[in-house]
């Protein structure tokens, strides 16, 4: 199917990515070139609630190479705005493998799953696109002796963090985000070992 082959794609290349194009605080859901009546377009054909799956393949080190699989859905609310319900945060811990930062592993396994709040804008018409920038959950979390201030980065403006909704192919629609770092207390740590790719796929 032509729209999974550009996902995959984009999974299969993530990593050249240097995690300073990640900006934290950047909130911008880009230029899209499209007018608003194209705009208008492609958020009636994808809007409403979607359920599908999560696709995301463990660290190496878990002993595991086979993608895990959980359900997930999402809501596409606006022509600017998704929210990815019970998004698992024990799957965002998972490339943390430094024992300096085994205690905030387990804070943030701990959380179980958050809602994702996400800025999108569409770019194309044929096959539906859009870009999605995750806005960084936040989460105040005790370990170590005191409580800090944990937010999850992800890759912003760029088509390697994007959705496609194919519906010449049956309604596909496939997403892909990709966590780029953590902050701890407002400054960038070098808790992940790696940005890790995050595939959702559904069927409308």
């Amino acid at each position: 199917m032509k729209a999974k082959k550009i996902i995959m794609a984009a999974l299969c290349c993530f990593s050249v990515f240097s995690l300073v194009s990640c900006n934290l605080n950047d909130d911008d859901n880009g230029n899209t070139g499209l007018s608003p009546i194209q705009i208008k377009t492609a958020y009636t054909a994808v809007k409403d609630i979607h359920n599908g799956k999560l696709v995301y393949t463990p660290l190496a080190s878990t002993g595991s190479s086979k993608n895990d699989t959980i359900n997930i859905s999402w809501d596409i609310s606006t022509d600017s705005t998704m929210t990815i319900h019970n998004f698992p945060v024990s799957a965002l811990a998972d490339n943390i493998t430094s024992s300096n930062y085994s205690d905030l592993k387990t804070a943030l396994e701990n959380v179980n799953t958050t809602d994702l709040s996400c800025f999108i804008g569409f770019y194309q018409l044929n096959p539906i696109s859009f870009l999605i920038n995750p806005i960084s959950p936040s989460f105040n979390l005790s370990y170590g002796g005191a409580t800090h201030k944990i937010q999850i980065a992800f890759y912003l403006n760029t088509t390697y963090s994007a959705g496609i909704y194919d519906y010449q192919n049956n309604g596909i629609l496939e997403m892909q985000i990709i966590e780029a770092g953590i902050y701890i207390d407002g400054s960038q740590s070098s808790a992940l070992s790696t940005s890790k790719a995050f595939l959702i796929d559904s069927t409308k």
